[in-house]
């Protein structure tokens, strides 16, 4: 009898499989997939979502079924749905191709803090360079202050710079924010309001006598620009603006007025993503000037900064570069301290490519141009932070 037993169990496990639940729903799975082969041949729309959908009720981890839900929903502009339809396909762990699809039908739709979310969540997951260098650029691509613009005709620029100087042990802060309205579907003219705020840690008024370091005051105002090419920006500016500081017997209010161009033109190696730490040793460069006459101090001011650096060190989001700066400022009136060239190394850091925050630090060593002063030159070490964007 055990014999009989032994010589018939292949045969007992084999009509056990074929009579599982599992194994009557595999030939029913086969023939929706077929269903759906047809019918997106045929081009029915409708078809093809009531043969995916059953697949789904039968198996609803059934991955095939989900990345074709998803490619429908695409084709039909239901991006989200398809978003969605993309993730559930992605399994667990999640697949990087499903991944990248999701993200791409959420920024097709507009839902840039979905799409970012997906992104990252590839990122963490790439096990290959290209892959996290795919997800990576996708991600800043998306990131809310790297590339989102606020509703037609509107656009904010924030721009604040932090520097502390050795020469003065001293730090100053420049803060300016302008709310625009584009004139022009290009976006090549503007009128904007503007908030600015500059103040630093040493200036002071001891009985009435001012100690003076930087400029500190609060304004706000309006103007007007234009580009005649993206590198350079022509303005106008008028705005109310308080000192800080109350120095005796002069107004700690006043009406300022400007007019000014300014340029920046960027060039060479652009930053990257680096799944595992690398050495690009990338050159690139950057170039500013303006000029401007402010009423506030009935001077013309003058500035040239030029950069030429190299791309040294990058991994994942986080990159390091080393520069050479030389930095000329020149006015009208002479002063000695508006006339200065300086020059010497830097280093920056960009923790994150996915926020415009940069960190630099620099050994510039100035000399004065024109006027009089008790010395001919200096050396200050700089730390400075910036952070930046537009929207």
């Amino acid at each position: 009898m055990r014999a009989w037993l032994m010589r018939r169990a292949p045969w007992v496990l084999v009509m056990g499989l074929l009579t599982s639940p599992a194994a009557a729903e595999a030939p029913e799975v086969e023939r929706l997939l077929n269903r759906y082969y047809d019918a997106q041949r045929q081009g029915d729309p409708d078809e093809v979502v009531v043969s995916l959908e059953a697949i789904l009720a039968i198996e609803p981890t059934h991955a095939t079924a989900w990345r074709a839900l998803g490619y429908h929903h695409q084709s039909q502009g239901r991006h989200t749905a398809a978003a969605e339809a993309f993730l559930a396909a992605a399994g667990e762990p999640p697949q990087h191709e499903m991944l990248m699809a999701a993200g791409y039908a959420y920024q097709a739709d507009g839902r840039e803090a979905a799409a970012t979310r997906t992104f990252r969540q590839a990122a963490e997951g790439a096990v290959t360079s290209a892959a996290y260098a795919q997800a990576c650029q996708a991600r800043v691509y998306t990131a809310a202050l790297m590339h989102r613009r606020l509703p037609s005709p509107w656009g904010l620029s924030v721009y604040s710079d932090t520097l502390y100087a050795s020469r003065f042990d001293n730090t100053v802060t420049e803060n300016r924010v302008r709310l625009r309205r584009y004139l022009d579907a290009e976006r090549r003219s503007a009128v904007y309001g503007m908030l600015t705020y500059q103040d630093d840690w040493k200036s002071r008024v001891v009985d009435g006598i001012p100690e003076i370091y930087s400029d500190n005051y609060v304004g706000i105002g309006g103007g007007a620009e234009w580009w005649p090419h993206p590198a350079v920006r022509l303005y106008g500016e008028l705005s109310y603006d308080r000192d800080l500081l109350a120095r005796d017997g002069e107004r700690r209010t006043g009406i300022d007025s400007r007019v000014g161009l300014d340029a920046f033109q960027a060039w060479g190696a652009p930053r990257r993503c680096s799944l595992h730490g690398e050495w690009p040793l990338a050159p690139y460069g950057q170039a500013y000037a303006s000029i401007q006459y402010p009423s506030r101090y009935e001077n013309l001011l003058g500035q040239l900064t030029l950069w030429q650096g190299w791309r040294l060190y990058r991994h994942r989001m986080s990159e390091v570069s080393v520069y050479a700066k030389v930095n000329l400022l020149w006015d009208s009136e002479g002063l000695y301290y508006n006339n200065v060239i300086e020059a010497g190394p830097g280093l920056s850091w960009q923790p994150s490519l996915a926020w415009p925050v940069e960190i630099r630090l620099e050994r510039l060593f100035g000399r004065y141009l024109r006027g009089e002063h008790d010395e001919d030159g200096y050396a200050t070490t700089q730390l400075q932070l910036v952070v930046s964007f537009d929207i």
